[in-house]
C-alpha cells in the first residue's frame, strides 16, 4: 500500500492540475476569413472572434505593420474572455500586441500600425505580468492589451478587469518601463470609445535608475488624441521615480477630450509628476472636457495634472471629496492656457448643469443617469447604441409599506445597478429591451428577485414591490461555532458579504502573533460570488474596512494589527502580492506583511 504524505499529495494534485491546463490551452489561429484574397482590408478587415484569433495577433507580428502606407484592419466580433492567459507563456500571461521581447541586432520592439475597431465588445480578464528575468533581457518593457502603436486607429474597445503586475527586485540597468491598460506607448495613434476596468500593480521599490510610467488608458503618448474614453482602473504603485496618472501617465502633444477617470490610485511615494488625470502633460497638449472622481481617496495624489508645461487646459473638473485632489497642477512651466478649472463637490458633479455651464456637450456626447456610474456623466457612446431602451420605475417597500432607503437594486444580465432613495423610488432610464428580472438586496443579501417581464422599446414599466429587510450587518461564517472552524481542514466559510464584513471588523481572526512561537493563523474559503455594490456607502461613505488595517478610532497609534498568513511553510516577505479569488477572477492588492 503506498501512502502518500499531505505535501506529497499537494504537489502530485498541481502537477496534475497544471497538465490538465497545458491539454487545454487556447492556441494562435487565424481569422475565419484569413485566406480571403482581400482579407484584412477595411471592406474585410480580419475578424478577432475569440482568444484564439487575439492570440493570434499578439503573437503574429507580420500583421502588425502591412507596409509603410498600408495597414491592417481587425474587427471583434463577439465577446472575449481571456481569463486563462494567466496560464500562459509561464505565468507571464498576455503577450501584447504590438511589442515584441525578442531582441535582434538592430532592435528588442517593433509597433502596431494598424486600426483595431473593438465594435463595442468586451475583452475580460486580460492578465500580464512581467518577472524580472524577462525584465533583464528587454530593458524598455510595455505592459498593455498594446505594447506600442505608431499610425494607428484604436476604437470601441471595452477591457473589464484587467490584472498587469509590474515587480522587479535588485535590478541595477537604467530602464524606462510603461505600463498602461488598453495602451503602453501610443504614436500618432487615434484612440476613441475605449475603456479600462481592473488593477494594475507596480512594485519597483528597490530598483535603482529607473523610470517607470503608469497610466490607466495609455502610459506615454505623443502626436496622439483621446477622446469619448475612461478608465476605471485600480493603481496600486511603489516606485520613487515614476509619472502616475489615472487615464495617462506621459503626454507629448496629445488632446483628450471628452474623458474621464474614475478609479483609485494608490501610491507609496509623493511625486509632483502623479496626477488624476494626467501625470505630466508636456508641448502643446490639450485637455478639454474632462472629469476625475474617486472610489476611494487617492494616495499621495493631491493635483488632477501632476506638471505641466506649455499646454492648453480647459473646462476640466475634479471631486475635492472622493478624491482628495486639491489643486489643478503640482508644477507648471513654459507658456500654457488655464481657463474654468474647478475642483467641486460630489453633489456638484452630479448635476448635469454643472457641465452645460462650462459647454459641455450633453445632447449628443454626455449624459447623466443615477443608476450609472454612480450618478457621475457618462458616456452615452458606451449605452450600447444599437440596443433599443426601455424604462423601469418603482418603488420598494416594507411589508408593512415603509418605505426603504439604500436599497441596491440591479437588473439581471446587464451592469444597470443602483441604490434607493429615501422615498423607497428607483429607475433605470436607458434599461435594454428584452425579458428581464430585478433583483434587491440589503447588507450583502439578495432579499428579492421578481418574475420574468418584458421591457419595450420607449415604453416605461412601473414594477413596485415590498421585501421583508434583514437588519443584520455583520455575520459570523455558518461553521463559526465548529471546534475545528478557521483550521486548514475546516476553513471559516466566507459565503456573503455579511461574512465578509465580519471578518473586516473582527481583528482577533486576522492572526494573532505570538513571538515566541510564530503566529497563530486562521484560514478562510470563500464559498459564493459576493456583490460589494453597496460599501461604498457603509461607514459615512468611507467604504470597506480593509481586513489587515484597523481605523484609528479604534486601534491606537503603535499598535496596528496586520492580516497574517501563510502557505505551506513559505515565509511570507515584507511587501507581497496577496490575491482573492472572486468567480475566477483574480483581483490583487499591495499590502503590508510583517517578517516573522
Amino acid at each position: 500500500m503506498i501512502i502518500f504524505s499531505y505535501k506529497k499529495l499537494v504537489l502530485l494534485l498541481y502537477i496534475i492540475l497544471t497538465a490538465l491546463q497545458l491539454m487545454t490551452e487556447t492556441l494562435a489561429e487565424p481569422p475565419v476569413n484569413y485566406g480571403d484574397v482581400n482579407a484584412g482590408t477595411v471592406n474585410n478587415p480580419f475578424l478577432i472572434a475569440n482568444l484564439a484569433n487575439l492570440r493570434w495577433l499578439s503573437e503574429t507580428p507580420e500583421y502588425w505593420n502591412k507596409t509603410s502606407f498600408a495597414h491592417y484592419h481587425f474587427m471583434q466580433i463577439a465577446d472575449i474572455d481571456a481569463y486563462e492567459t494567466r496560464y500562459w507563456h509561464d505565468g507571464r500571461g498576455f503577450n501584447p500586441i504590438g511589442y515584441r521581447c525578442v531582441c535582434t541586432p538592430f532592435a528588442c520592439q517593433t509597433a502596431f500600425r494598424g486600426y483595431y475597431n473593438g465594435n463595442n465588445l468586451t475583452i475580460s480578464n486580460l492578465y500580464i505580468n512581467n518577472p524580472t528575468s524577462v525584465l533583464s533581457i528587454c530593458g524598455y518593457p510595455r505592459i498593455g492589451m498594446f505594447g506600442r502603436t505608431e499610425r494607428s486607429v484604436i476604437k470601441n474597445i471595452r477591457l473589464i478587469n484587467i490584472e498587469y503586475i509590474l515587480t522587479a527586485s535588485n535590478v541595477h540597468r537604467p530602464s524606462i518601463w510603461n505600463i498602461g491598460g488598453l495602451i503602453a506607448t501610443a504614436h500618432n495613434t487615434s484612440i476613441s470609445n475605449s475603456s479600462t476596468s481592473g488593477y494594475i500593480m507596480v512594485d519597483l521599490d528597490n530598483v535603482e535608475e529607473h523610470l517607470v510610467l503608469v497610466g490607466g488608458l495609455i502610459s506615454f503618448g505623443s502626436e496622439s488624441t483621446i477622446e469619448n474614453s475612461y478608465s476605471t482602473v485600480h493603481i496600486i504603485e511603489n516606485t520613487e521615480t515614476g509619472v502616475i496618472g489615472g487615464l495617462a501617465g506621459y503626454l507629448i502633444m496629445v488632446d483628450i477630450r471628452n474623458s474621464f477617470f474614475y478609479g483609485t490610485i494608490e501610491s507609496y511615494y509623493q511625486k509632483e509628476n502623479s496626477g488624476g488625470l494626467v501625470g505630466t502633460d508636456t508641448t502643446r497638449s490639450s485637455l478639454k472636457n474632462n472629469y476625475v472622481s474617486g472610489s476611494s481617496v487617492f494616495a499621495n495624489v493631491n493635483s488632477f495634472i501632476g506638471s505641466l508645461i506649455a499646454s492648453n487646459i480647459e473646462s476640466n473638473l475634479w471631486d475635492t471629496e472622493t478624491t482628495g485632489i486639491e489643486h489643478l497642477y503640482n508644477t507648471a512651466e513654459g507658456g500654457f492656457n488655464l481657463n474654468n478649472n474647478y475642483g467641486l463637490s460630489s453633489i456638484e458633479l452630479k448635476q448635469a448643469e454643472t457641465y452645460i455651464e462650462l459647454g459641455w456637450d450633453f445632447d449628443t456626447i454626455w449624459t447623466i443617469e443615477p443608476s450609472i456610474n454612480d450618478g457621475y456623466p457618462y458616456l452615452q457612446s458606451f449605452l450600447h447604441p444599437t440596443t433599443k431602451a426601455g424604462i423601469i420605475t418603482g418603488k420598494i417597500t416594507t411589508v408593512n409599506g415603509t418605505a426603504l432607503e439604500g436599497v441596491v437594486v440591479s437588473l439581471r444580465g446587464t451592469d444597470f445597478r443602483m441604490i434607493s432613495d429615501a422615498d423607497g423610488t428607483y429607475s433605470f432610464l436607458f434599461a435594454p429591451v428584452g425579458i428581464r428580472t430585478v433583483m434587491a438586496a440589503k447588507n450583502g443579501y439578495v432579499l428579492y428577485e421578481s418574475d420574468e417581464f418584458e421591457i419595450e422599446e420607449g415604453i416605461t414599466t412601473e414594477h413596485n414591490f415590498s421585501m421583508q429587510i434583514n437588519e443584520r450587518f455583520s455575520e459570523p461564517p455558518s461553521n463559526y461555532h465548529e471546534s475545528n472552524a478557521g483550521t486548514i481542514h475546516n476553513p471559516f466559510l466566507i459565503s456573503n458579504l455579511a461574512n465578509l464584513r465580519w471578518l473586516s471588523e473582527t481583528r482577533k481572526y486576522w492572526g494573532v502573533p505570538r513571538y515566541n512561537n510564530g503566529i497563530v493563523r486562521y484560514y478562510f474559503l470563500q464559498t459564493a460570488d459576493i456583490d460589494a455594490y453597496e460599501t461604498r456607502y457603509w461607514n459615512q461613505k468611507s467604504g470597506f474596512n480593509q481586513i489587515g488595517i484597523a481605523p484609528s478610532s479604534v486601534v491606537p497609534p503603535g499598535e496596528e494589527l496586520y492580516f497574517f498568513g501563510d502557505y505551506d511553510e513559505v515565509v511570507l516577505p515584507s511587501k507581497m502580492y496577496l490575491s482573492i479569488i472572486l468567480n475566477q477572477t483574480t483581483k490583487a492588492f499591495l499590502v503590508e506583511q510583517q517578517t516573522h
